[in-house]
């Protein structure tokens, strides 16, 4: 048995344009594994996978979307750091 985790982002307007990695400080786990060196997002991307919500959209419209870790830190706007 394969163990699956996930990252819930929920987009709901608070912040435009944008959904923020990690605590108020920018720092976490969100924000370790997306620090993570290429291979070892690439084992991650097979047991960790991220729902973005779009709390915005209309009932009856897309509103999540399901990607990889690989996939967020491309992504992220201007990069990735900690307590950016």
């Amino acid at each position: 048995m394969k163990a699956i985790f996930f990252e819930l982002k929920a987009f709901v307007g608070s912040r435009a344009g944008g959904v923020v990695f990690g605590n108020s400080k920018g720092k976490g786990t969100q924000v370790d594994i997306l620090l993570m060196a290429e291979a070892q997002i690439k084992v991650l991307d097979e047991c960790v996978f991220w729902i973005l919500v779009d709390g915005t959209k209309p009932v009856g419209e897309k509103r999540y979307v399901l990607f990889t870790s690989t996939e967020a830190k491309r992504v992220a706007m201007n990069g990735v750091q900690a307590g950016k």
